[in-house]
């Protein structure tokens, strides 16, 4: 009976943190992490450059893909992410930061998006092994 109290407190104590990423985090983002996860790298970049004009789009995918093939290579298929969270700067600008599953280890993302009309857009894709190259100094310091 116990066990299943502390479950359900675990659940409703859980519930602020979804609902507070799924306010930050558009669908679009949401949509390229999903396309990583069940159809890889190219299937993510067609997501989060959806709306790009096309010689840019084409160009930064091109770009794009051998790094995430490289990230792919150390850590294995990417199975699922966390939202770790993010830094709003105002209201049509954000910076979000994930940890990507991996197979093998984890990869950390940093994704800057950018809302012109109702429309969001990836501005900046940064994607490392080592969180130190994609998260701020605060991130990483252990909390006291």
């Amino acid at each position: 009976m116990r066990s299943v109290f502390l479950a359900l407190i675990a659940v409703f104590l859980s519930l602020p943190v979804r609902a507070a990423a799924q306010d930050i985090v558009p669908p679009l983002v949401t949509r390229g992490l999903n396309a990583y996860r069940y159809g890889g790298p190219a299937a993510a970049l067609d997501e989060w450059t959806a709306g790009w004009p096309e010689a840019t789009s084409s160009e930064v995918k091109s770009q794009m893909l051998g790094r995430l093939k490289e990230i792919e290579t150390i850590t294995g298929p990417i199975t699922g992410h966390d939202f770790l969270g993010a830094a709003q700067w105002g209201a049509h600008t954000r910076r979000i930061y994930f940890t990507l599953l991996g197979r093998d280890r984890p990869a950390f993302l940093r994704l800057d998006i950018y809302q012109t009309g109702s429309t969001w857009r990836v501005l900046n894709v940064t994607i490392n092994t080592d969180p130190a190259q994609v998260f701020t100094p605060e991130m990483l310091s252990v909390p006291r």
